[in-house]
């Protein structure tokens, strides 16, 4: 979710919120769970730094600095953030986010989204990383249909991957 706070587009609030859940027994301890939200002011337009918050399955709670870039038309949606999670052993990240949703008739939307994101202990140690890809239909306020969600976890980046369908909806729209 991204809205605008106020009419002259400078003030953003995001949040991304996601859960990955694997079936077999040996890769049920990477089921995870990501709330991730800020608020951002625009100094040029779609373009801000913002301040916020991150909860992770495996790390917990963490407040953030952002830097983002945000571009959005009737048809597309692109974002771009980085992002300093203030914690004692700081870690910093790269989130991109793209749509693209062309109209195949009055109330059915194609859905395409790429999502990707990686993080880095002290900008050294590769802690975690995913990549989500989304093709389906958009109806209304839902999407549904295929997804692949490919993640590399730890220093060694151990894979998984995780292929099936996805719901979803979007709020506030």
């Amino acid at each position: 979710m991204i809205k605008p706070l106020d009419e002259a587009h400078r003030w953003d609030f995001f949040n991304i919120t996601y859960f990955d859940s694997h079936f077999q027994d040996q890769d049920k301890p990477f089921n995870e769970g990501l709330i991730q939200t800020y608020v951002a002011y625009n100094f040029l337009k779609g373009v801000g730094l913002g301040v916020g918050g991150t909860y992770n399955t495996f790390t917990g709670v963490n407040p953030n600095l952002v830097g983002q870039f945000v571009n959005a038309g009737p048809s597309h949606l692109v974002v771009f953030f980085v992002a300093a999670h203030l914690k004692s052993s700081p870690s910093y990240e790269a989130f991109t986010q793209i749509q693209y949703r062309p109209r195949i008739s009055e109330n059915v939307r194609l859905f395409t989204q790429v999502m990707a994101l990686t993080n880095w202990n002290q900008l050294e140690i590769h802690s975690r990383s995913f990549q989500q890809l989304r093709l389906g239909l958009d109806v209304k306020t839902f999407q549904f249909g295929l997804g692949a969600d490919f993640d590399q976890y730890g220093p060694n980046r151990q894979s998984k991957t995780n292929v099936g369908l996805f719901v979803r909806t979007e709020i506030f729209n």
